[in-house]
């Protein structure tokens, strides 16, 4: 069984109050989409429309039970108990977006709630597989505008990690040492930097509690559980030079902007993937050193248009969103020059190559 959730929101419409924030940015979805044949075909598992404006931030399986599968969505974190054919609504919070199982315990779950300046933003969990959640509230905020994201160390799955924001400013990475029932401040680096309703995560070494990466447009690193958070990878190093499409983006210390998740690779500890706006880079180091892994992918798009040459019907030029200029000239690969990146561009003139 697969599942995939659909949309990018970061709007909270709060129902007679007259009251949306963001209403253009990302997209909206159609509901969950699941999938009985290894996703040769989807069927809607959870049926929304496009003008509903409503969107699923994550979904997690039962490490145990493949039938019992939770949804943090727009609306609040649905529950299915029969592989997404029926769904219940088990936590009202608006704007969830993330969730996961502690490992070793498939009763106990984590759920971060909140963004937008929606209500009863927090961190809940879960003592019965996810069927009810209570607030947990000691050393953690109160309250907060932005988001939250979590991750547990699957070794000492006592150790977890929550990154907290204000929608403009970093609150910092919180730690619980005792399965989440006390939380403490463990660094206040603004290592969101702007992005606190956006994109920003923390992801803990599976089999080292100490090993951890955060980030939000930047890449931080810290040996030592969060205590000293170091700056390993810079956006604005990319090449803003002539640069084969697919082929390297920048220095060794360059990461795309944006960095929406880190995933852990399920067999590798140490290999590391980011879910950027830029694509997707790699890491065989637990975060120490990346790589751009974005050749034959298509996926970046172009910022309205791009126009094609009047004299020329091998040439056309147009601006990608966050990533600069792409020139075609009839080969298989595009180029990336100039820099920059969104503009929308109507029409060359034919003296103009």
């Amino acid at each position: 069984m697969r599942y995939i959730g659909t949309g990018e929101v970061y709007n909270d419409q709060q129902a007679g109050t007259g009251f949306a924030v963001r209403t253009t940015r990302g997209t909206y979805g159609i509901g969950l989409l699941k999938s009985t044949d290894a996703g040769q075909t989807w069927t809607k598992s959870i049926d929304w429309q496009y003008d509903e404006l409503k969107g699923v931030q994550d979904i997690v399986i039962h490490p145990t039970n493949p039938a019992i599968v939770l949804a943090a969505t727009t609306e609040g974190t649905f529950r299915s108990q029969n592989s997404g054919v029926t769904w219940t609504l088990v936590h009202p919070a608006r704007m969830a977006t993330d969730l996961i199982f502690k490992p070793g315990d498939p009763t106990t779950v984590f759920l971060a709630a909140g963004n937008s300046f929606s209500a009863n933003p927090g961190i809940y969990r879960s003592s019965d597989g996810g069927a009810t959640f209570t607030q947990l509230t000691a050393g953690l905020p109160s309250t907060y505008s932005g988001k939250a994201m979590l991750d547990i160390c699957r070794d000492n799955p006592n150790i977890i990690y929550a990154s907290i924001a204000e929608q403009l400013t970093g609150l910092g990475l919180f730690k619980s040492v005792n399965g989440g029932n006390n939380w403490t401040q463990i660094n206040s680096t603004d290592y969101q930097t702007y992005q606190g309703w956006y994109s920003h995560d923390v992801s803990v070494n599976p089999s080292d509690a100490d090993n951890l990466v955060t980030c939000g447009i930047d890449m931080w690193h810290s040996t030592d559980g969060g205590a000293n958070l170091t700056q390993n990878r810079y956006w604005y190093l990319w090449d803003f030079n002539d640069t084969t499409v697919g082929g390297p983006e920048g220095p060794a210390d360059y990461v795309h902007a944006d960095i929406h998740r880190i995933v852990r690779h399920p067999q590798d500890d140490n290999t590391i993937y980011l879910a950027t706006d830029g694509g997707v880079f790699r890491s065989f180091d637990s975060g120490l050193s990346f790589e751009g892994c974005n050749g034959s992918y298509h996926t970046q798009q172009f910022y309205a248009n791009f126009s094609c040459s009047a004299s020329d019907s091998l040439f056309a030029i147009g601006g990608m969103q966050d990533n600069a200029t792409a020139v075609y000239e009839g080969n298989p690969g595009w180029r990336r020059v100039i820099g920059g990146m969104d503009f929308q561009l109507q029409l060359i003139l034919p003296t103009i190559r």
